[in-house]
């Protein structure tokens, strides 16, 4: 009989070649219900991929190692006959999990039953509805989940009270700054709108039905956030200085993003032709929204195109000076949006404009008026 790489793992040969895997306990804990089992996997079938053998043995041994150090909810109960680990399958005959609550003694952690808040996270960070997240956001639930956890841990969910919540999360805010409040508000109420989809059956105890949700409506009262905006002068000034300086789709950045309010790491990662296309098309990175505007509906843009619509109806100045007049900076820059907005060009707009006045025909509504 030989040794693995695995505590407590003997494997011996049969005459095909192929090789049985075994627990093998120490000989004076046989007193105590220990006993060499042969190693099976989850349908039963006997375990010959010494790896697998390996993995299997490791997980009996932890349960043997901890109740030799003294655990006292570990034991041979723990391990069925065909060499498995009853606490790695689903449910027992009775139909109740046990598998999260060995797996934290194991670890050293805290015992939390069925329902109670600290078992609901502990299931939910194992599933896949938490784990396909990008990792950034598994990053920020993690730390906002375990201040949950920290607090209401031992809860059941079905006993949190919105009014101990509520007063938690304010508690919360005045300490830690009211936007970190409320980014872990939408945690805790995106967490009990999922957990459900860990849970194969409705009769689980951490079950949470879509309208049972206990942080669904707290009515926390967020102050008005005192919102720094920028001046439209000062907006303005940098347009300008991005159109002198030839990166006028920089100059459309920040007059799209002023507009939207759109994140800047949203946006910073965009193709730098973006703002030379007719369409400004993104998804947010945070949430995946699309998002399509037509470059029309930008109100700072329009305004412009305006402006220069009126100068060349009223004016002969040449079309870098009237560029200029008008705030879009460069002719280049003019000819651009003035073809977004309009549909044709500053000079053709211009001979359009005089052919229909020699013709003495009011013009209609071309383009686009400000407001």
């Amino acid at each position: 009989m030989g040794k693995i790489d695995a505590p407590y793992l003997v494997w011996r040969l049969n005459k095909d070649g192929s090789s049985r895997h075994y627990f093998c306990p120490r000989q004076d804990d046989r007193k105590h219900g220990w006993a060499t089992v042969r190693l099976h996997d989850a349908r039963g079938v006997p375990i010959r991929d010494p790896i697998k053998a390996a993995e299997a043995c490791r997980a009996v041994a932890a349960i043997y190692t901890a109740w030799r150090k003294g655990a006292p909810s570990m034991g041979p109960h723990l391990i069925d006959k065909l060499g498995r680990v009853v606490a790695d399958l689903e449910r027992d005959a009775q139909g109740k999990d046990n598998g999260n609550r060995v797996r934290q003694e194991l670890a050293g952690q805290k015992f939390y039953r069925p329902g109670q808040i600290g078992a609901m996270v502990a299931d939910y960070k194992a599933h896949d509805v938490y784990t396909s997240l990008a990792d950034k956001t598994q990053l920020e639930y993690r730390v906002y989940l375990d201040k949950f956890v920290d607090k209401f841990g031992e809860t059941h969910w079905r006993r949190l009270a919105p009014g101990s919540l509520r007063s938690w999360l304010r508690e919360y805010g005045s300490a830690n700054g009211w936007a970190g409040m409320h980014s872990l508000y939408r945690t805790i109420r995106a967490f009990f709108g999922k957990v459900r989809l860990c849970y194969d059956s409705v009769d689980h105890a951490g079950f949470v039905r879509p309208k049972e949700n206990p942080a669904a409506e707290l009515d926390l009262g967020l102050p008005k956030p005192n919102l720094i905006l920028w001046p439209r002068a000062a907006i303005d000034a940098f347009v300008s200085i991005a159109d002198e300086s030839g990166h006028t789709s920089i100059g459309d950045a920040i007059v799209m993003m002023g507009w939207l309010g759109v994140r800047k790491q949203d946006w910073l990662n965009w193709p730098a032709d973006v703002f030379d296309r007719d369409l400004l098309a993104f998804r947010q990175e945070k949430t995946s929204n699309p998002l399509v505007l037509p470059w029309q509906l930008v109100p700072a843009l329009v305004q412009r195109v305006a402006a220069a619509q009126r100068l060349l109806e009223t004016t002969d100045l040449p079309i870098d000076r009237l560029a200029d007049a008008c705030g879009l900076g460069s002719a280049a820059n003019l000819r651009l949006h003035f073809g977004r907005v309009v549909g044709t060009s500053p000079t053709a707009y211009r001979k359009a404009f005089k052919q229909r006045a020699q013709d003495d025909v009011l013009p209609g509504v071309i383009g686009l008026t400000a407001s």
